[in-house]
């Protein structure tokens, strides 16, 4: 039985609100609505739990798990909204249920909220990576550039960028507010929509529409060359994306002579079968030297068409590096620019002695 406390029962009228035809037994509609209530609570509960465990298991095949593992953050938030009337009006065993995938999902994201304990990179050189999904409509091009300059990447990888929108946005950066010409680097691939740009000299190697949305190139950094695989899987059929990716890891990303860097728009979150499948060769920058969710999609403004309010929810651009690295810092930047995208920034430094 689902009961609540009877004082609850006071301001409801006197008189049954449902009668049967014979007259006898009357339900009353509080009751119905805490039964549903509490029916609701439960199945929830249980549906969490099921499907962190069902996640762990069988991966992203089934689409409440893949849901489940896309919004997990917010399901957290609930699980947690969820106890509140559960401890308040003493179901322990409902609260037990509520409490059980909150503990795993909240010791999940602890590290993310724990103070970075990376290494000071010294004298070694420090290398600040940008990816940033510009959206093929954006209108903001100057304050993308002026966002560039302001930060001062010196690896930059751009997602849904238009031959018109690169033209736009190299001749701003070339044109510094003091009237100088800016010296960078940019490698465009047309057939992806994507870009590299670098203050260090680019070499194109090669762009590839089936794998991944993959734009791979190589940049000469003072402390050697390093290869950078610029990618934008598309959304939605997540096991193309997955295999896509798996191919791209194992063929390029691993096989990559050097210093390695992976970023972009994955369309995949960090709890995702796909996540875990890179983070098993790479280390990803935010859960290095990261504070918070670090929500990146959708931006504040364009979403949906400006017909709703919008804020991230969810974070799905990611910097990966290879071992050769080890992140400094990491962060989500907060403007967006025109973008529907939140640009994510990273300083990696080059261990003394890369080991592949």
């Amino acid at each position: 039985m689902f009961l609540m406390p009877k004082f609850l029962f006071m301001a409801t009228p006197g008189a049954p609100l449902f009668r049967n035809k014979q007259g006898r037994g009357t339900i009353d509609l509080l009751q119905i609505l805490c039964l549903w209530f509490w029916t609701c609570l439960w199945l929830f509960a249980l549906t969490m739990s099921v499907c962190l465990i069902l996640g762990w298991t069988s991966g992203d095949r089934l689409l409440l798990v893949r849901l489940t593992r896309y919004l997990l953050p917010w399901v957290l938030l609930s699980l947690l909204a969820g106890l509140i009337p559960a401890v308040l009006f003493r179901r322990v065993w409902l609260a037990l249920a509520l409490t059980g995938p909150a503990l795993v999902i909240a010791f999940s994201y602890l590290p993310v909220f724990l103070p970075n304990h990376a290494p000071p990179p010294g004298d070694r050189v420090l290398l600040k990576v940008m990816s940033f999904n510009v959206w093929s409509e954006n209108q903001s091009l100057l304050q993308v550039a002026q966002l560039i300059r302001e930060k001062a990447p010196d690896i930059l990888m751009l997602q849904e960028i238009t031959s018109g929108q690169i033209r736009e946005l190299t001749l701003a950066l070339e044109k510094s507010p003091d009237g100088t010409r800016a010296g960078w680097n940019v490698a465009y691939a047309p057939q992806v929509l994507q870009a590299v740009v670098s203050r260090y000299p680019v070499t194109p190697l090669r762009s590839s529409l089936k794998i991944a949305k993959v734009q791979a190139v190589r940049v000469a950094t003072p402390a050697g060359e390093v290869t950078v695989f610029n990618v934008h899987p598309r959304r939605g059929n997540w096991k193309g994306r997955h295999r896509q990716l798996a191919t791209l890891l194992q063929e390029d990303v691993l096989t990559a002579p050097g210093p390695v860097i992976l970023g972009g728009d994955f369309n995949t979150t960090d709890k995702s079968q796909t996540y875990r499948m890179l983070s098993r060769h790479l280390h990803n920058a935010h859960w290095e030297a990261g504070r918070g969710f670090g929500f990146t999609y959708p931006a504040y403004q364009h979403a949906w068409n400006e017909f709703l309010p919008a804020w991230p929810l969810v974070r799905i651009d990611h910097i990966f590096y290879s071992q050769d690295f080890f992140a400094v810092t990491a962060e989500t930047l907060k403007e967006p620019c025109g973008s529907d995208h939140l640009p994510v920034m990273a300083s990696l430094a080059l261990k003394e002695k890369p080991k592949r």
